[in-house]
């Protein structure tokens, strides 16, 4: 029972990673967008 558990805690890792890896990249993405242009308006 708790090796099924186990496998069917890997797949939804399997599905969850990657989108929280791209939300992650998104937001560093946003977070350097967004200092980039604090920079240019504090200037």
């Amino acid at each position: 029972m708790r090796e099924l558990h186990h496998s069917e805690l890997n797949q939804v890792n399997a599905g969850i990673l990657p989108i929280v890896a791209t939300v992650f990249k998104v937001i560093g993405g946003i977070g350097a967008v967004a200092s980039i242009i604090d920079f240019i308006i504090s200037d």
